[in-house]
């Protein structure tokens, strides 16, 4: 693929302040495309999709001029994707990039207009021969109302040949969500977590961000704490939960996509939304870890728990002795399903494990047989 043709190259402009280029996240960015390291040495690969490129982009100004830490990482500034005619042919745009992305094993950071472009990133995992869980962070949910076109969470549903997993949805608002639609997607074994529930307890959402392999996040479900307002609804996400989800996505052993949409820089003046997206950006790559994108139970840094369910069946958790997160194992018969060739685990919670010690199978267990049985 030549990038060049489908990526406008933001390597002629300058984002940093005079005197902070040595400690900001300048220094750890490559954005000439004509002349990018070898794939193998970047992580991850930031690309915007609505705006072109131009000096005063707002949201590159933000991150390039936020600290570097002290993590070792490669980022690759991609620069802006050339729109096509329509909607339709930039998500295909979309999906190209990302699908050349993921083949090399780089994570695609998306930062975006319009939330239906998710699909490009979606369709892109076409192309890898594995089943994927998506997890949207939004105020509601995205589905079809009766004769209205299809939306872009019906299209993942729907699509064929069908490599969905499952799917998660994070942060809605009951008072904005049609019941029926949350009964639809109870149904299809999908998960659900409120923004009342979520708030309530915080780690109670890292298992669900950690089972994401694509994550598609909505700036509809941030509070509109700037002037003009993105979204008319006073309620959402503080622009530190959101940045704690931007973390645990980027610690997760299993996410390989990340895209935020729905920003227009037009409606953003002061720049303070730019602000907020390049900070979640810069905590994604803060939890972001590449020795940790595979997982080996039989290490020393897992303690291994066997609990029985009734009289002739166990499950089988493995716990992380320092940060302390939960798998559970998935039954010979499941992870055949799954076309592993190996026993293969799901991210949990303790409170999932405790369930299993009263007896019952937890939810996530649950949720996950139906969608395969």
């Amino acid at each position: 693929m030549t990038l060049p043709l489908l990526l406008e190259s933001v390597h002629g402009y300058r984002f940093t302040h005079a005197g902070n280029s040595f400690s900001s996240m300048s220094s750890v960015i490559f954005n000439d495309l004509q002349a990018l390291p070898e794939w193998q040495s970047i992580d991850i690969a930031l690309l915007t999709v609505g705006w072109q490129a131009s000096a005063e982009d707002a949201f590159r100004r933000a991150f390039y001029n936020l600290r570097q830490s002290n993590k070792t990482y490669r980022i690759a500034d991609l620069g802006c994707l050339r729109a096509g005619v329509d909607a339709v042919e930039t998500c295909l745009r979309l999906q190209d990039v990302c699908a050349f992305l993921l083949q090399k094993q780089v994570t695609p950071c998306i930062v975006a207009d319009r939330h239906e472009l998710d699909i490009g990133q979606f369709r892109a995992y076409q192309q890898t021969g594995q089943l994927i869980y998506v997890l949207q962070v939004d105020q509601t949910l995205d589905l079809k109302i009766q004769g209205d076109a299809l939306q872009h969470l019906d299209e993942m549903i729907t699509w064929q040949p069908n490599f969905l997993l499952g799917a998660g949805l994070l942060a809605y608002q009951q008072h904005l969500t049609d019941s029926a639609h949350l009964e639809l997607w109870q149904q299809l074994g999908f998960d659900l977590m409120s923004l009342g529930k979520m708030r309530d307890d915080m780690k109670a959402a890292e298992p669900l961000i950690r089972s994401a392999h694509m994550i598609s996040f909505d700036v509809a479900a941030l509070r509109p704490f700037f002037t003009p307002p993105h979204q008319p609804f006073p309620f959402g996400l503080h622009p530190e939960e959101a940045c704690q989800i931007a973390w645990y996505a980027g610690n997760s052993e299993h996410l390989s996509s990340l895209g935020l949409y729905g920003y227009h820089p037009e409606k953003d003046p002061h720049g303070l939304m730019a602000a907020l997206l390049a900070t979640m950006v810069w905590y994604f790559i803060e939890g972001y870890d590449k020795s940790n994108k595979s997982l080996n139970f039989s290490d020393s840094r897992f303690v291994k728990y066997v609990v029985p369910i009734g009289t002739s069946y166990q499950l089988v958790f493995y716990k992380h002795v320092h940060n302390e997160k939960w798998w559970m194992e998935l039954p010979a018969d499941e992870s055949a399903l799954l076309n592993s060739g190996k026993p293969r685990a799901i991210p949990c919670s303790y409170a999932d494990y405790l369930t299993a010690c009263s007896g019952v199978p937890p939810d996530c267990w649950v949720r996950l047989s139906a969608r395969l049985g």
